[in-house]
């Protein structure tokens, strides 16, 4: 501790005050310091909390399609294709699904047996829709909404999903509203932006009105 002179001859030594200042700093340093390193702990608690609680949802979401696959497999071919068509399903579409032309659909429909791996295709497609139905209450016409594009800009559809086995990613979709869209077509087909970009653009014209140009002539 250095002392001060002053005229008079007095000595004084610093006071409290100007000898606590560092020390003051330093605690509130540390304690903002300890507070993020509590904050930063805190968040990344909640990510592996939140990625638990999604793999969980998963995991449940795949065992309730197992089990309604497994109730609607003890049906007849013909009738799960009717269960479908009762949907609303174009007969090309549950013969898309369920991997097989549609003559070989109609030739079901009229008591023909199928192949197991086929009659699986069908059940999973009619349980899909069921438990669509009955867990997405915000979904009023299954058919339809599984013919409608994903994006404006891409020709994929859920059925298009559903078709190609990712059922599981289609359930995911329609049980979660924090799931996009786009997230979806991004695991389906990674490259779906690049492969169905659309060579014209929106520009405006020099009489002040919207016209399309392709990207090309910018």
């Amino acid at each position: 501790m250095i002392a001060t002179h002053t005229a008079t001859g007095r000595t004084y030594e610093p006071t409290g005050t100007w000898a606590g200042l560092p020390t003051h700093t330093q605690q509130v340093t540390s304690l903002i310091n300890d507070l993020t390193d509590r904050g930063i702990g805190i968040r990344d608690e909640s990510r592996l909390l939140v990625q638990d609680a999604e793999q969980f949802a998963f995991e449940m979401l795949h065992q309730t399609i197992e089990a309604a696959t497994a109730q609607a497999s003890r049906g007849s071919t013909a009738i799960l294709a009717e269960s479908l068509a009762a949907f609303g399903f174009a007969w090309k579409d549950v013969a898309r699904v369920a991997g097989v032309s549609v003559p070989a659909l109609r030739k079901w429909r009229l008591g023909e047996r199928a192949a197991p791996a086929n009659h699986l295709r069908l059940a999973t497609f009619v349980a899909t829709c069921e438990v669509i139905r009955e867990r997405c209450v915000d979904i009023a016409d299954v058919a339809s909404w599984l013919e409608v594009p994903l994006d404006v800009t891409a020709p994929i559809t859920g059925l298009d999903v559903l078709a190609d086995g990712f059922g599981d990613l289609l359930l995911e979709y329609a049980s979660d509203m924090a799931i996009t869209p786009q997230s979806v077509l991004d695991r389906y087909e990674p490259d779906w932006r690049t492969k169905y970009a659309s060579q014209f653009e929106v520009y405006v014209a020099e009489d002040g009105h919207n016209a399309l140009r392709t990207r090309a002539d910018t």
